[in-house]
C-alpha cells in the first residue's frame, strides 16, 4: 500500500513484492499526483528543516493560546480553583516562550547560511537588489514588498538571500 500525497508508506508482507511505482494507482483508486512543479535539490534537502520549524512554531503558537487561557480563566473562578487554573497556564505560557526561543534555524542547504537574515537576494520572490533604507525599511524592486524583522518577519522565507535558491515554494 502507497500514499502519495505528502509521504510514502509501504507495507510488504511475506516475500518481497516488487515495488509499485509511484504514478501507479493503487487497489482501482486513483491517487493525487504530487504537482507538476520541479523542485531543485536544495528544496528538497530543506524540506526537513522547514518541516521542523513549522512543527516547533505551531507549538509555541498552541502552548501559548491555551496558557494564555487558562491564566486568564484563572481570575474567573473561586480561590479553591485558581492554582489549579494559574500555575499550569503560567508554566504553558513559559514553556511557550522556551519552545519559541528555541525554534530551529532555516539554513540554506546550497550555501550553508542563515536563510532568516537580509542579503542581496528578496526572500519572497528571489530578485537580486533589495534596497535597504534605515528609516522605511528593506524594500523589494521586483515585488514592491516591505521586509521587516524588527519585531516579527512579514514574509514568508520562500528563497535564500544569500544565493537566490528556491527553498520552499509554499514559504516558511
Amino acid at each position: 500500500m502507497k500514499f502519495n500525497k505528502s509521504f510514502n508508506f509501504t507495507i510488504r508482507l511475506g516475500k518481497a513484492a516488487p515495488r509499485e511505482s509511484s504514478t501507479a494507482p493503487t487497489s482501482g483508486a486513483a491517487l493525487q499526483q504530487p504537482s507538476a512543479a520541479p523542485t531543485s535539490g536544495a528544496a528538497e534537502a530543506f524540506k526537513p528543516g522547514a518541516s521542523r520549524y513549522r512543527r516547533h512554531l505551531g507549538r509555541f503558537i498552541a502552548a501559548a493560546i491555551v496558557g494564555i487561557f487558562l491564566s486568564g480563566l484563572s481570575l474567573l473562578v473561586p480561590d479553591a480553583v485558581f492554582p489549579w487554573l494559574a500555575y499550569p497556564g503560567v508554566a504553558l505560557v513559559a514553556l511557550s516562550l522556551v519552545v519559541f526561543f528555541t525554534l530551529p534555524a532555516l539554513v540554506c542547504p546550497a550555501c550553508g547560511r542563515s536563510a532568516d537574515g537580509f542579503d542581496s537576494y528578496c526572500p519572497s520572490c528571489g530578485a537580486a537588489g533589495l534596497k535597504r533604507n534605515r528609516l522605511m525599511g528593506t524594500r523589494c524592486g521586483a515585488c514592491g514588498k516591505t521586509l521587516g524583522s524588527y519585531k516579527y518577519r512579514n514574509y514568508k522565507i520562500r528563497f535564500c538571500t544569500h544565493c537566490g535558491t528556491l527553498l520552499d515554494s509554499a514559504g516558511v
